[in-house]
């Protein structure tokens, strides 16, 4: 039986038990948890396995895309967790740039975050590249690899430190960077994208709207021809390639799910628009102020926290929504049709790229290749709806009551402390108020620009500038819940309404596209104790 560890606050036990649930009933092999209120962590949950080893009692893990191994199974880069439990665990979080000061860090026995940067005992030391773009190289004549004491099994167990690749949810985190510089008075959502990338608007695109790029109206969903992995990963040729080439519908009168040019469109925009690539941009302005494990292009020396994906093995469960399967027949019926542009949007880069390889890490895919915690993807889209409370010290409703750094607060008795890399630093806290958007920022976000028939997912869908919105192909929370599914199982979304924010991420992956059966009984279990 697979123990599941954490914390719950008071009245949100429903939801740690379906957490189990999914261990024994639906396939689960390894996934985390994390739900805030108000700002506050109520849910944090962790289970499994990372990397399967040869000896699991399941077999070796079945890689999600590509059969090559990467790495053998036992084993992963520099800086992974060093035990089983939770109270030993070492988590790394992104390293803070030089200008930063120096990371806070914690043996075995300190009492520190498990999100606290912290180095393997023994470990060698290493560079980091630029912020976000995954170039951080090891030291000459290092080993890239380091043994990971597991079970006699080989298995390397899920820690709360674990991270994995979110797949589609990446997207939902992506799409905050445009809102932000429009914010900031940097991008107009309303002007057409050869404002600010020129050679877009070729071939009938000029009047392509930058807004239309976030909700799946710009109608260039597929390649003319599909990239290689090679030229996939390298972050400019897709936009390239989608510059020079007409759209498959003419732009705003119809919406597709665009699911791997989103990424490349939007990677191009910011970078004409700021001079960084989106990786980077998140990384600088997002990820390291609010001390989040969430990247889009991973440095080399945070790859061995991450979860090895693997298809799942088992059975799904009985089909319990007849909508819900039939969203996902009918993705998997047009799919095997050749010349579907469902066929031509999923399969932009062929080969499959291998999204167990350090190559597909390190690259920045604001399309699939997020990499990210629970606590920190929960923790993104907390500071979306905001206000959030900083680090260490109490939320501005709570400031007279004095309280040791990291205890719970208005969250019930027994909530989980929020935590993160720059919890014990006061002087990387930020303002007890901060929040990403603001209340027309985030109106913005979620009011719905497109809805209906999707031309490539072959149901009705519905959109934001950016996020999936509540409806019956993606269920969420409630009827102003936004967010994003994954591909495969993982789901993150905000609940402005509840003042919830979630985030589930998974290493075993199912055959779902807009809902997965382990997230909808989490979520259902949730709204339960509301």
């Amino acid at each position: 039986m697979t123990e599941v560890q954490g914390t719950v606050a008071d009245g949100y036990e429903a939801v740690r038990d379906a957490f189990a649930e999914n261990f024994r009933r639906r396939g689960e092999t390894g996934a985390a948890l994390t739900v805030h209120r108000h700002g506050r962590v109520v849910v944090d949950l962790w289970g499994g396995t990372a990397v399967r080893g040869p000896g699991s009692a399941s077999g070796p893990a079945r890689p999600s895309q590509s059969s090559r191994p990467q790495h053998a199974p036992g084993t992963a880069y520099r800086n992974a967790p060093a035990t089983a439990s939770a109270a030993s665990a070492v988590a790394r979080a992104g390293a803070p740039s030089p200008s930063a000061g120096p990371s806070p860090s914690a043996g075995p026995s300190s009492t520190a975050s498990p999100d606290a940067p912290t180095r393997v005992p023994g470990a060698r030391p290493e560079t980091r590249g630029p912020a976000g773009s995954g170039t951080g190289q090891p030291v000459a004549g290092s080993d890239e690899r380091e043994t990971l004491p597991g079970g006699a099994d080989g298995d390397v167990p899920w820690t709360a430190a674990t991270a994995a690749v979110i797949r589609s949810a990446t997207k939902g985190v992506a799409a905050a960077v445009p809102h932000l510089l429009h914010q900031r008075g940097q991008l107009d959502l309303d002007a057409p994208v050869a404002r600010y990338w020129p050679e877009f608007g070729a071939h009938g695109k000029e009047r392509v709207l930058v807004r239309q790029l976030l909700s799946h109206r710009a109608g260039l969903p597929a390649l003319t021809v599909p990239l290689s992995p090679a030229l996939a990963l390298d972050g400019r040729s897709g936009a390239r390639a989608l510059a020079a080439q007409e759209p498959v519908w003419e732009p705003g009168t119809a919406h597709g799910y665009h699911a791997h040019t989103y990424g490349w469109l939007l990677g191009e925009l910011v970078r004409r628009t700021t001079g960084r690539t989106l990786g980077q941009w998140f990384e600088a302005e997002v990820a390291r102020p609010l001390g989040l494990d969430l990247w889009i292009g991973l440095p080399v020396r945070e790859h061995g926290r991450v979860a090895r994906l693997e298809r799942a093995e088992r059975p799904e469960p009985p089909r319990s929504s007849g909508l819900r399967v039939r969203a996902k027949d009918s993705v998997v019926r047009a799919y095997r049709d050749p010349d579907s542009l469902t066929r031509r949007a999923f399969d932009a880069i062929v080969p499959a790229p291998d999204e167990n390889s350090s190559a597909y890490r390190a690259a920045e895919l604001p399309a699939s290749g997020g990499i990210a915690t629970a606590r920190s993807l929960s923790r993104f889209y907390a500071a979306l709806i905001g206000p959030l409370p900083a680090h260490g010290t109490p939320p501005p409703t709570d400031a007279s009551r004095p309280r040791k750094p990291g205890a719970p607060t208005d969250a019930g008795p027994g909530a989980a402390p929020d935590t993160g890399p720059y919890a014990d630093d006061p002087a990387a806290r930020f303002p007890a108020a901060a929040r990403l958007f603001t209340p027309a920022t985030l109106a913005q976000a979620r009011a719905e620009d497109a809805s209906g028939p999707d031309r490539v997912l072959v149901v009705a869908t519905r959109f934001g500038l950016g996020y999936m919105l509540h409806g019956p192909s993606s269920p969420m929370l409630g009827p102003g819940s936004f967010g994003h599914p994954g591909r495969g199982g993982s789901l993150a979304f905000a609940d402005p309404e509840s003042g919830t924010a979630f985030a589930y991420v998974t290493a075993g992956m199912q055959k779902s596209v807009t809902s997965d059966p382990r997230a909808q009984a989490l979520v259902h279990a949730l709204r339960a104790c509301l």
